[in-house]
């Protein structure tokens, strides 16, 4: 038996869910033969153990346990999400990155796009820690919505998880596609807002952003320079007195910054949350309804009567080697001990 806490709590609970059609006389006396079974081979009774044991008992064509059958449907949603991830990750890198040659590609519209992107991976976290499940329907809809309680409180992580591989596929792909794309066109960038921004100001948003990585790659910095003289307005889309190469030093700074705060966010956030998976899975599978009426039968000794037959339904048995005698035709006359006595004595 596998020591995955997930798969074993699934295949636990799909045990109990099976055994609650079973009388618990039988219950009682199978889990308690398998614990003296183990006292005797000088084991520890153990969850995974059982579980291996039911197996045996079920004979061949049982290999494909209730958690495997979960976790490939699991995996399934997850191919899933990632194959969304990736094609949405390249879609949406070529529509911030499109440049038809007049306007600049705007560095303030891929800032507010992280900005997006990594509130919407805390949000995925939030919401499976505190259990609000919005994709409910899409559950429905692969068929991954159980009855079980204990299924029911691990679904908002494990949609978390795999909502969280697409995000990691979404920004490798993106991250793929920018360095295609400035690779085999000439990009140009720079920034535009609507509000009145100095220059100034704005160079201090983008080096606060590169700090993390200011010491390791210190060209992906933005000067102050570089800030003044890439800023471009609509109303003159083409600026004068720029060298034209000034506008393509921006890339390193996108580069970083994609993978910054959109791919490293997405892949802490996904370990975060299979931590968080094993971790229920263990508590779970430690206060699980059925772990303590599974621990109590294996305690406490059974008794049995020492008769297999059960003769609480059938008539009892009058037949009789010794036939009767005929009587005779003389008068008898039967006299029974103490018949004569008027009562018994007090004392009985």
């Amino acid at each position: 038996m596998s020591p995955n806490p997930l798969r074993l709590l699934l295949d636990f609970d799909d045990r109990i869910q099976r055994d609650r059609d079973q009388p618990p006389a039988f219950l009682h006396r199978r889990d308690r033969r398998f614990a003296l079974d183990c006292e005797q081979q000088g084991i520890k009774p153990s969850p995974s153990r059982w579980l291996a044991h039911m197996d045996r008992l079920s004979g061949p064509g049982g290999t494909v346990t209730a958690g495997r059958r979960e976790l490939k449907l699991w995996r399934r949603a997850t191919s899933g999400f990632t194959g969304a991830g990736c094609l949405m990750g390249i879609v949406t890198m070529l529509g911030l990155l499109f440049y038809d040659g007049g306007q600049r590609i705007n560095i303030t519209v891929i800032l507010a796009f992280v900005l997006f992107q990594l509130l919407l991976a805390l949000a995925t976290t939030v919401q499976a820690i505190v259990g609000w499940q919005p994709w409910r329907w899409l559950l429905k809809r692969l068929h991954l919505d159980h009855a079980s309680p204990t299924r029911a409180r691990l679904q908002p992580l494990l949609m978390a998880r795999a909502a969280h591989v697409g995000g990691v596929a979404f920004g490798l792909a993106g991250l793929a596609t920018l360095l295609i794309m400035v690779v085999v066109q000439d990009l140009a960038f720079g920034w535009s807002t609507t509000l009145d921004t100095a220059a100034s100001g704005y160079h201090h948003l983008v080096s606060a952003l590169a700090a993390p990585w200011s010491w390791l790659w210190p060209s992906a910095v933005p000067s102050l320079e570089l800030v003044e003289a890439t800023r471009f307005f609509r109303a003159a889309p083409v600026t004068t007195g720029v060298e034209p190469s000034r506008w393509g030093l921006w890339w390193p700074f996108v580069v970083m910054l994609w993978l910054t705060w959109t791919v490293i966010p997405r892949v802490l956030l996904l370990i975060l949350s299979q931590s968080l998976l094993r971790r229920r899975a263990t508590r779970l599978m430690a206060g699980h309804p059925g772990m303590k009426a599974l621990l109590y039968r294996m305690e406490t000794a059974t008794l049995d009567t020492g008769s297999s037959h059960n003769d609480a339904a059938d008539l009892p048995d009058t037949r009789t080697r010794a036939q009767p005698d005929q009587l005779p035709d003389t008068p008898l006359m039967i006299c029974w001990a103490g018949a004569g006595e008027p009562e018994l004595p007090q004392r009985l």
